[in-house]
């Protein structure tokens, strides 16, 4: 593609192809001449076919595209060519020179009014609308003050009804100037005339911040919808969202709610609190609908510092209508400064919300203010009191199911506070009053200081004046008033109107312990009902090194407890081996001996002790006796999962290759795992050979001479088997089933398998043995040196015998070959086993040919 074939396809007549791809070459290289000659001729063709028409606009629009073109070189032919065109297209043209000239050089009146003329004769084609638009602006420009607010109006609707291309400069300088009249006639509707001046049209620099000498000026359209804020003008979101380009609903938005920010700022920094209140009412009632962004947040920022002390009962209605579903994710990150760590302004939102409906400050809807709690929880799982506020609200809320789950979690992280007891106790119904007596019992018991107890004492004496509980009531109101008088304190407005129902009972009672005792354990077991029941084994009371007694229990395997000794009652009289069940709770713990590790800890909740066996609660284990110490009197046994246990003969009878069933108890002793067995006793073979596993294997080797044969099940599990162990008498590639224990041979750091159990089977597997066919090769040993069968001289061949051979890779024995009597290398038909590291044959047959 080149300017010559723009020339080719003009003289073939094809103008509209030779334009297209004249446009082509010019948008290229704008700057070569031949491209600028190849681009002026369609034009020209064009523009006169449009004259011929009589299509003045058509015409214009070629014109115009021609003239643009800046020649590198003058050609005269096309510049005779402009200069004939020019005024066969626009026979105004001169006039409209003339009103432009007019225009720059300051006489605006005469200029106007000579375009009016034109525009009234209809003497402007559109394609000199731009021009009279930039007379207009140039008018109403120097003679604002001048001018009435009525012409100036009229004026910009002259321009609006236009028809120039838009968007452009002089329709976005149009707009520029009405925000400017808008914000000197209070009567001007800005935003009626944006409609009409078309959203759509502007520009994308309009809609981006300008930079000059350092200095950063907002956006045109930024202005204008701070303008409509700052008139209080209704707007339809919708329609802006539809029309404006370049920049999302999100970004419209926020730069709506951009001027209120600053008039919140103002406000409050000269101390205009009437204003500032109607201002963020203003705010919520334009952007309820709308979410969250930056600037949403940063007002409510701006509520939180200023809705403070007096005025802090405002926050909780603007928060609401503000609406906490529309916090963004910055919103819940803590915030760094001057190397300390703040909370994030979600959190502290949300806190001072609570705050306020704590105290009684009235609210419309919580399930948003619960939404955001429940954010919070997750965001922030340790924050013991934000866990505590969720539960609380979501109890005020109509969801008490939920707030008990909470607490419930809450008991087991901070069980042993007093305070989390007594808000547990207040979520419970008048039916489940004796819950609530529990929970306060369970806070008093916790709580060692008195000056804490106060309303706990008082909220218990309620809820045991609801039980008809009265002189129990009464010793807690007694304790209550004790201890208010003895620090010259007065009582509560709640102890006068309780010790109503108190009047006339008497007690010699100094205290509820026993009353405590009983409904905590009802409050326990509703705490902890979620948690199951543990069994573990008590196995040792001993001393720490502070002589505090403790007792240690075990599962018997990898969960260990100990705790002190007077932590359960229940517990004092406990003896070794008694099966106890706990109601635990584990969390993990950094470990205070090996740094910046965690461990699984164990803290117990409830007690019972269990009414089973002693040691029943632990994991069976069978072995089998594999030697016995006479000396010591110690049994050695391999278990079914192969573990070595040694325990003392006692009163049992037991030789070797005897079973024994008993309870497995797991101790770390030195960093080393040991285990002691309990209840042993002996039992039947046949009762208990299921425990251990059944292997194939296959005889891969007999020795008649050491009476014992070879069994492989795989290339780590081979081994011998006596002839004096079992009755059977395989012969080289049967199949046998076996149950074997293994223990390691420290000596020789090997494992040492011993067969329990041996029993004929049809069972084969291919993977041991198989059939193969192929070339023998024997080889021959003589003076020193392996010759092949094809390379032996003359008269070795009778003289020598094969040392061994090869099937492929697989190897032949000397014996094998001797009895086949082969003397040189043939095709046979073998039978292979795998004797744990190679394939050996061991049946070996000549193949007989036809």
């Amino acid at each position: 593609m080149d300017s010559r074939t723009v020339f080719e396809l003009r003289r073939e007549g094809k103008i509209q192809e030779a334009l297209n791809m004249a446009l082509q070459l010019y948008q290229i290289d704008p700057d070569e001449a031949w491209n600028q000659n190849a681009l002026a001729w369609p034009l020209i063709d064009l523009c006169k076919a449009a004259l011929t028409q009589n299509n003045l606009t058509e015409a214009q629009k070629y014109f115009n595209q021609l003239v643009a073109i800046n020649f590198t070189n003058i050609d005269d032919i096309i510049t005779s060519q402009i200069a004939f065109l020019k005024p066969k297209i626009d026979s105004n043209y001169s006039k409209i020179q003339e009103a432009e000239n007019l225009s720059r050089n300051g006489n605006h009146k005469l200029a106007l009014s000579n375009m009016k003329a034109m525009f009234s004769n209809n003497q402007l084609l559109e394609i000199h609308h731009e021009a009279y638009g930039w007379v207009i602006y140039r008018y109403i420009k120097a003679e604002e003050k001048n001018s009435s607010i009525k012409e100036l109006k009229s004026l910009m609707m002259d321009y609006i009804n236009l028809s120039n291309e838009r968007p452009s400069m002089l329709h976005s300088t149009i707009l520029n100037f009405a925000l400017g009249f808008s914000k000197d006639q209070s009567d001007f509707n800005l935003y009626n005339f944006f409609l009409l001046w078309d959203p759509s049209k502007l520009r994308r620099e309009d809609t981006m911040e300008s930079h000059n000498n350092g200095t950063t000026y907002p956006s045109l359209i930024s202005r204008v919808l701070r303008e409509f804020i700052d008139k209080k003008t209704q707007i339809d979101s919708k329609i802006l969202f539809e029309k404006i380009p370049f920049i999302s609903p999100v970004k419209i938005v926020e730069l709506l709610r951009e001027p209120y920010y600053w008039k919140l700022y103002s406000a409050d920094n000269e101390n205009r609190k009437a204003d500032l209140w109607k201002i963020f009412e203003e705010y919520n009632s334009l952007f309820q609908n709308q979410n969250g962004s930056d600037i949403h947040s940063k007002i409510l920022n701006s509520a939180l510092f200023s809705m403070k002390e007096n005025e802090e009962w405002r926050f909780l209605n603007f928060f609401e209508n503000w609406n906490p579903d529309n916090f963004i994710e910055s919103d819940w990150r803590e915030v760094k400064k001057d190397d300390k760590i703040y909370p994030p302004m979600a959190i502290k939102a949300i806190k001072k919300a609570f705050d306020l409906i704590k105290v009684g400050t009235a609210y419309n809807n919580l399930d948003k203010i619960v939404n955001a709690y429940k954010i919070g929880v997750t965001k922030f799982p340790k924050d013991i009191w934000l866990k505590r506020e969720y539960a609380t609200l979501l109890a005020r809320n109509n969801e008490a199911e939920e707030s008990i789950k909470i607490y419930k979690n809450l008991v087991l992280e901070i069980g042993d506070q007093a305070y989390v007891w007594h808000e547990f106790a207040l979520l419970f119904s008048v039916e489940e009053v004796d819950l609530s007596i529990g929970m306060l019992s369970k806070a008093i018991k916790l709580q060692k200081d008195e000056n804490f107890l106060g309303s706990t004492r008082l909220d218990l004496a309620e809820k045991l004046i609801k039980k008809n509980k009265l002189e129990e009531a009464l010793v807690e109101l007694n304790k209550y008033q004790e201890y208010k008088s003895a620090n010259n304190k007065n009582v509560s407005d709640k102890f006068n109107e309780l010790a109503v129902f108190t009047k006339g009972i008497q007690t010699h009672n100094k205290d509820n312990l026993e009353l405590y005792n009983e409904f905590i354990i009802v409050a326990e077991n509703f705490a902890y009902q979620d948690i199951s029941w543990t069994e573990l084994v008590f196995v040792e009371k001993w001393k720490n090194d502070k002589n505090k007694e403790k007792l240690s229990f075990t599962d018997g395997n990898n969960l260990s407890l100990s705790i002190n000794a007077n932590r359960f009652p229940i517990l004092k009289d406990l003896q070794v081996g008694h099966v106890v069940k706990f109601k635990l709770h584990n969390k993990l713990v950094e470990d205070k001996i090996k740094l910046h590790q965690f461990k699984q800890e164990y803290y117990p909740l409830l007690v019972e002790i269990s009414d089973k066996p002693k040691w029943s609660c632990l994991e069976d284990i069978i072995a089998v006796v594999d030697y016995i110490n006479v000396e010591k009197n110690i049994v050695h046994a391999i278990s079914s999962d192969n573990k070595e246990v040694f325990f003392p003969m006692e009163n049992l009878s037991l030789i070797k290759g005897d079973f024994i069933s008993a309870k497995k108890l797991q101790k770390k002793v030195r960093e080393e795992i040991r285990i002691d067995l309990k209840n042993i006793t002996k039992v039947n073979k046949e009762d208990v050979l299921n425990n251990f596993i059944s292997l194939l294997a296959v005889i891969d080797s007999i020795n008649i001479e050491k009476q014992l044969f070879h069994y492989v099940v795989n290339n780590r599990i081979h081994g011998v088997i006596r002839f004096e162990e079992t009755e059977l008498r395989p012969i080289e590639g049967e199949f046998i089933q076996l149950r074997l224990v293994h223990k390691l041979d420290k000596k020789h750091n090997k494992l040492m398998f011993k067969a329990i159990e041996i029993k004929p089977t049809d069972e084969i597997t291919t993977t041991l043995r198989k059939d193969i066919s192929g070339l023998l090769k024997l080889k021959f040993k003589q003076y020193g040196k392996t010759i092949d069968w094809e390379d032996l001289d003359y008269g070795d061949e009778n003289r020598l015998t094969p040392s061994f051979g090869f099937i492929g890779d697989y190897y032949v024995p000397k014996e094998i070959i001797e009895n086949t009597k082969i003397g040189g290398n043939c095709d046979v038909d073998a039978k292979v086993v795998f004797s744990g590291d190679k394939w050996k044959v061991y049946e070996l047959k000549k193949k007989i040919v036809n």
